[in-house]
């Protein structure tokens, strides 16, 4: 099951220390279980050497090609249900094609029970629905709602704007099934982590922009919203914000490359191609303009590069307006979120999310 004491999940469940920003709130979760301020969570830490270890070992021609990417992506996560979760699988036409949806729900629930529709991370080239599906269990657990797991179309073989229409496609198809499968049509969420975080973004944007307005709120888990080189006016990539303690330093600058020019050329080059400019708010969410979009939980990493444009997206929520609310997690980096069972902070922000989903509000 867990690979840490249930305790260490159930103490990022306190309330952290609140930092006002420009007009929202950041709320810092300390790693449970620390031996000091701005150090790497002891997991990550792990992570962090083991990866070391195999970079140093690997041979200069070691690289692996798209495929095997793919194959190593990912990985089995620990069921953590204490209910029966049922599944049923969909295929859902949308403008973007056919996506393979799984949805898992709880044996017993109410008429009124809410639904959350979640795209997965990867750069928008890796992972898929089963990277996040023990995750989508508990979350159905949790909230004691219905939980729809999109196997969106990977880049480079599809690229954008496939999976922005496929995932906005699916809102849609979820919002016209909520009477037959019997769940609250005004209570349908939307959340995904790093490029599905994006996808997130989007897909609250177009709702909007299209005049839909299905989505009651958006979980944005480390979202890429920035993919061009600049950023928006008034946006800086400041690197001096992350204060790592002296011991674990050899690690920042690799957990901090997402979010570079570097970084956002190669992903443009996997799933944008050229076809739209990296501007487009559908490509980069950050140049939005963020008027009347739904209540927002951020959540982010303390040693992550895209904690910079995740806290600036929030503050560009707050000042239109919208109910925004950030969770930092200290201590971690990018892509802990599918990781369920392994870091408590993965199944943390779980009941978080959940506990967003049943308020309606971050």
């Amino acid at each position: 099951m867990r690979e840490y004491d249930k305790e260490l999940a159930m103490k990022l469940m306190i309330p952290g220390e609140k930092i006002e920003k420009d007009g929202f709130t950041i709320e810092v979760k300390p790693v449970p279980d620390s031996l000091g301020e701005h150090m790497l969570d002891p997991r990550v830490h792990r992570d962090q050497v083991d990866l070391f270890e195999k970079k140093m070992n690997a041979s200069a021609d070691e690289q692996p090609d798209l495929e095997k990417m793919r194959k190593m992506a990912g990985g089995f996560n620990p069921n953590l249900n204490s209910v029966q979760i049922r599944t049923r699988y969909f295929e859902v036409e949308t403008d973007g094609g056919t996506v393979p949806v799984w949805m898992y729900y709880p044996r017993y629930h109410t008429a009124d029970a809410p639904a959350l529709v979640y795209a997965h991370g990867g750069g928008f080239y890796l992972g898929s629905s089963f990277d996040l599906e023990s995750t989508c269990r508990l979350a159905a657990e949790v909230s004691g709602g219905f939980v729809f797991d999109i196997d969106y179309d990977l880049a480079p073989e599809k690229a954008f704007p496939v999976q922005a229409e496929q995932c906005y496609g699916v809102l849609k198809w979820v919002a016209s099934q909520a009477e037959e499968i019997g769940f609250d049509r005004e209570r349908i969420f939307m959340g995904g982590d790093s490029a599905g975080g994006n996808l997130t973004a989007v897909t609250a944007l177009m709702d909007r922009d299209r005049g839909t307005k299905i989505m009651a709120g958006q979980f944005l888990v480390y979202p890429v919203v920035i993919m061009d080189q600049e950023g928006p006016e008034g946006f800086a990539r400041d690197t001096s914000v992350f204060d790592i303690a002296h011991d674990h330093s050899m690690f920042l600058n690799d957990m901090i490359a997402l979010g570079s020019p570097e970084v956002n050329q190669m992903l443009s080059d996997i799933y944008v191609q050229g076809k739209a400019d990296l501007r487009d708010p559908y490509v980069s969410p950050a140049y939005a303009d963020a008027e009347d979009l739904p209540p927002a939980l951020i959540v982010l990493s303390e040693f992550d590069g895209l904690r910079i444009e995740g806290e600036w997206y929030a503050e560009k929520l707050a000042k239109a307006g919208v109910p925004v609310r950030v969770i930092r997690y200290a201590g971690m980096g990018h892509g802990w979120f599918d990781r369920l069972g392994v870091y408590p902070q993965a199944e943390a922000a779980v009941h978080e999310l959940c506990a967003f989903i049943r308020r309606g509000t971050p």
